[in-house]
């Protein structure tokens, strides 16, 4: 399993005032996924509400070293259910980043699942009522497994529950049971899907050098603080002063690119391409190389240029 994980679109720094106003009593590791949670942000207690004959579960769970969190919607009604999630990288420590859409993915859930979820999350409410188990404290500090946060619903209550890497008792069954249903070996996924979407982005920027210009186009990719080392040149820091260096270059020259790799750091929020460029020039002979460019997710998630030398 590689190591490597990839992650994108929100905001840990965006979010972070948000996430203090997370229903007050969750942990404060999982109140970063929650914020991306309509009905969790600006209240006390958790909103999470099922309707009459159905049953309504929300599952924050990370990693206690790090890599992918999720968190996972099951939710059931007389017309239907759904099961659904959202993927983000980081660590508890750091903050997470939104991996994918900000709409949360349908996860598969048949008959035979969604009879085994709907029976572990009664059974976690009437432990929870009757037994007292949604009081339990939780350990204070693991050094492996997964930190877990799930709220549970029903038309009269709603009950919470904190497990971190024990998942002891009717919640820690049910922790495990929407786990494995929502997928919880997706390193190689998620590590694949970030290469994919690295060379993506690096086509893309070439394409808008061809579009529009080298200096439009690093306006746009080169990060606010991005670093350039042109062959030969000095070096450029700062996407204004990459774009204006680029602009006073005559209008017939032109720099392209292909990637031929990419490599995502553990975290998902910084990753390398490489590959060849070559530069027509007007009054000179085209200049050829091989490129190494540093990516680095901003406040918004997008992939920008962090570096990028041209050797």
């Amino acid at each position: 399993m590689r190591a490597s994980l990839f992650g994108l679109a929100v905001l840990f720094a965006a979010a972070a005032p948000a996430s203090a106003q997370v229903a007050s009593r969750a942990p404060e590791w999982a109140r970063p996924l929650l914020v991306t949670e309509p009905d969790a942000v600006n209240v006390r207690q958790s909103a999470l509400a099922a309707p009459a004959g159905g049953i309504a579960v929300r599952l924050s769970i990370a990693p206690a070293q790090g890599g992918v969190a999720r968190l996972v919607r099951f939710d059931t009604s007389p017309e239907g259910a759904r099961l659904a999630l959202r993927r983000f990288t980081g660590h508890n420590r750091n903050g997470w980043v939104l991996w994918g859409a900000e709409q949360l993915a349908p996860a598969p859930l048949d008959a035979a699942r969604r009879a085994q979820l709907e029976r572990l999350a009664r059974a976690a409410l009437a432990a929870g009522a009757l037994g007292g188990e949604s009081a339990a404290a939780a350990e204070t500090a693991c050094a492996s497994g997964d930190f877990a946060w799930v709220e549970i619903s029903d038309a009269n209550r709603t009950m919470t529950f904190e497990r971190r890497c024990a998942m002891d008792g009717a919640a820690g069954l049910l922790i495990r049971a929407l786990s494995d249903a929502a997928g919880n070996k997706d390193e190689e996924e998620v590590f694949q899907a970030g290469l994919a979407e690295v060379l993506t982005a690096d086509r893309a920027y070439a394409q808008a050098v061809r579009a529009e210009g080298l200096a439009a186009a690093a306006a746009i990719w080169a990060a606010e603080d991005g670093r350039e080392f042109p062959q030969g040149g000095p070096v450029l820091s700062g996407r204004d002063a990459i774009a204006a260096h680029y602009a006073a270059s005559p209008p017939a020259d032109l720099l392209q690119w292909t990637p031929a790799g990419a490599d995502v750091s553990a975290r998902g929020d910084m990753a390398t391409s490489w590959g060849e460029w070559s530069r027509t020039r007007t009054d000179a002979a085209p200049l050829t190389g091989s490129y190494l460019a540093v990516w680095r997710r901003d406040a918004e998630g997008a992939w920008r240029v962090a570096a990028r030398l041209l050797n």
